[in-house]
């Protein structure tokens, strides 16, 4: 069984219908080493990336700015560049909160 958490929801976005072609990426948290899918809107590709690549977000984020969407940097690993393109790295520890871990790893038998 893999659950599925629809990033919308998790973002308080509006909802979409969901299809045959809903894309959802799978990921695992290092807390509780749970695999759960993610509904995204799209996939334009699939990277690697090494981990001396990647940025804190407090490093490149002028202070001022980053105070302004703390709540949102919370989701994000990090920054990086890709063929000239901006990539936010998402955070996938944060998307569930201890608690819902927990919860989750006891309805999976997986504690």
């Amino acid at each position: 069984t893999v659950p599925i958490i629809d990033l919308r929801y998790r973002f308080k976005a509006p909802t979409q219908h969901y299809g045959l072609n809903t894309p959802i990426i799978l990921v695992n948290t290092n807390g509780s080493r749970q695999i759960f899918g993610l509904v995204v809107d799209t996939v334009i590709d699939v990277i690697n990336i090494p981990h001396s690549n990647l940025e804190m977000f407090e490093m490149v984020m002028p202070g001022n700015l980053a105070e302004q969407v703390t709540t949102q940097a919370a989701y994000l690993a990090g920054i990086t560049k890709f063929e000239g393109q901006i990539i936010l790295i998402l955070n996938s520890d944060a998307v569930l909160t201890h608690t819902e871990q927990v919860n989750l790893s006891k309805a999976l038998g997986t504690q």
